[in-house]
């Protein structure tokens, strides 16, 4: 009924940023296993699992039951923090 004050916004926002930052899918180890996915695109998923396993990050399957696991709520996360940063002319 009543609308937030512009500070109860940026207090909401900080705690969107800060459930972001600590979200699963946020992790180093996330991180930068997607980073070498990427540099090793095209390359035979096992090459790929061989990679992340030396460096002692997680595999492909892994990687894949996160994204199932904590997907969604990453994404409404991010959802959220773009409302309001759009409400705070911050995009």
């Amino acid at each position: 009924m009543f609308r937030k004050t512009r500070s109860e916004r940026e207090r909401e926002l900080d705690d969107v940023l800060r459930a972001i930052a600590d979200h699963p899918l946020s992790s180093e180890e996330v991180r930068q296993a997607n980073s070498l996915i990427e540099q090793l695109d095209g390359e035979d998923p096992s090459v790929v699992n061989d990679s992340l396993a030396s460096r002692g990050l997680p595999s492909l399957d892994a990687l894949g039951k996160m994204q199932l696991k904590h997907g969604l709520a990453f994404g409404r996360l991010h959802r959220r923090r773009y409302k309001l940063e759009k409400k705070l002319g911050r995009t």
